[in-house]
């Protein structure tokens, strides 16, 4: 924001403050202050304004959403989840509120609580965003539930539009075979030499490596450690299998 903006904005809070002073029970004039208090960057004196907002007007969500957003910017997180859970009390199928709550709720760390909200978004309201189920199957990853974060994987899989989202379903399809193989971990004494021999990747040197690899008895329980072994680039890792393993691998 450059000086003249700034100045305006200035301007503007002194004009405000000035008709609050004639009408100080217009919500709308404090909102407006708060708003203008915000572009300066100062959030305590937009704070100061919801309360008063919220005050005259306990019942309208925007109120809250408004005074979280500025909780968020102090990174005053569970202020903000407050704000969040008080609009969704006047308002629960606001699915917007959901997520700025959820979005709060991982900075936090809080993975087990924003599971129970996209819960919500998922089973109650009924979305068929893609991005909800990417959201959720990462949660997942981070509570360790990776089975149900492949299925929400290849749930947002099946709603994603091609043509829109190319680079969602590389993604999801990337985190799938990561996770598969986490469950079920590359074990080499799994496999013959025939079948690694026949992938496109694997030269006469790999073939070699894996081999000498087989003999020790090495194991991996991730695609990141198996390609650096292999010196596998990315575009390679996909003609890897992802099951090579026994249930005695857990």
């Amino acid at each position: 924001m450059n000086y003249q903006d700034a100045a305006e904005i200035r301007t503007r809070i002194n004009l405000t403050s000035k008709e609050i002073e004639y009408s100080p029970k217009n919500v709308k004039l404090y909102r407006q202050r708060a708003k203008d208090y915000e572009k300066l960057e100062k959030y305590d004196e937009a704070i100061s304004d919801y309360d008063i907002a919220i005050q005259l007007e306990p019942d309208n969500k925007y109120g809250y959403i408004y005074r979280a957003y500025c909780f968020e910017r102090l990174e005053l997180f569970e202020n903000a989840l407050n704000d969040y859970k008080e609009a969704l009390y006047i308002d629960p199928e606001d699915t917007k509120v959901y997520n700025l709550k959820i979005d709060c709720l991982l900075r936090l760390n809080e993975y087990s609580k924003a599971i129970s909200d996209l819960n919500v978004i998922i089973d109650l309201l009924g979305t068929k965003n893609p991005n909800i189920y990417k959201l959720r199957a990462e949660c997942y990853e981070k509570t360790e539930e990776y089975d149900r974060a492949i299925k929400d994987y290849n749930n947002a899989i099946k709603l994603c539009d091609v043509a829109i989202y190319q680079d969602l379903m590389v993604f999801c399809k990337g985190r799938i075979r990561q996770l598969e193989i986490l469950v079920n971990p590359i074990r080499l004494s799994d496999c013959s030499e025939e079948e690694i021999s026949t992938l496109k990747v694997f030269d006469d040197i790999r073939v070699k490596q894996f081999i000498q690899a087989r003999k020790e008895g090495k194991t991996w329980y991730n695609m990141d450690s198996f390609a650096e072994y292999f010196n596998l680039q990315p575009h390679e890792i996909t003609h890897v299998p992802c099951r090579w393993a026994t249930e005695n691998d857990y």
